[in-house]
């Protein structure tokens, strides 16, 4: 039996959570929450003289566009105080800065294994992964009266889908594969490289390709 389906991924529609087994998906930040400030005049002005010299710090940096450590230093202002406004701005002004930062465009063929996209992630910054286009998946299967079993690998995820993974060579248990669909956004707890392919135990019989953009903070180079 002959199974071919074409998977047409439009770059609006918004994949499900990343799956992997055994980790845990990426988090979003929560908001710190408020708390009192001290009583005591001389601890409180401590707090003010840290805020305002990490606040004329975090402005160098962002002055010489290093948001990453501009963001690190808001964030270690809201650690002390939480409801500090201006230091709550400039981080989610940062995060949008990192978000954004680079653009790199790739095809993904359908017809082959895991490709290197030449993009390392970093760990804690935001990458936003969207997939364009269509591709085509067969599958094909020998079956009987009792009709077809879908095999232990094609269970896990949608077959035909786009699945990304990050290797790591100190412990093959993290190679494990997670959904992207047609649209992702990353912020991991290990960087490393990203590797792209379809969803298939077998991708030599498939069609077509896909037009990947990875749009954040990231390094380049094969």
């Amino acid at each position: 039996m002959l199974l071919a389906v074409s998977l047409s991924l439009p770059g609006q529609e918004r994949g499900k959570g990343p799956v992997n087994k055994g980790k845990r998906p990426p988090q979003e930040t929560e908001a710190p929450k408020s708390r009192p400030l001290p009583d005591d005049k001389r601890l409180l002005a401590l707090h003010l003289e840290f805020v305002k010299s990490a606040e004329k710090l975090g402005k160098e940096y962002e002055g010489s566009k290093d948001w990453g450590k501009a963001r690190s230093v808001y964030e270690e202002i809201l650690k002390l105080v939480p409801q500090y406004k201006p230091a709550a701005e400039r981080l989610a002004a940062m995060r949008e800065l990192e978000a954004n930062a680079q653009t790199a465009t790739i095809n993904v063929k359908a017809t082959e294994g895991w490709q290197d996209t030449g993009i390392e992630l970093l760990p804690g910054k935001p990458v936003s992964i969207t997939a364009t286009g269509s591709w085509t998946f067969h599958l094909e299967l020998e079956t009987n009266a009792e009709g077809l079993t879908i095999p232990k690998e094609l269970r896990d995820f949608n077959p035909g889908c786009l699945v990304g993974m990050i290797p790591d060579p100190s412990d093959p248990e993290n190679n494990k594969p997670f959904v992207i669909g047609s649209s992702k956004r990353l912020e991991l707890e290990r960087g490393g490289k990203l590797f792209l392919r379809m969803y298939d135990n077998d991708p030599r019989d498939n069609d077509g390709a896909l037009k990947v953009e990875i749009r954040g903070t990231f390094k380049e180079g094969k």
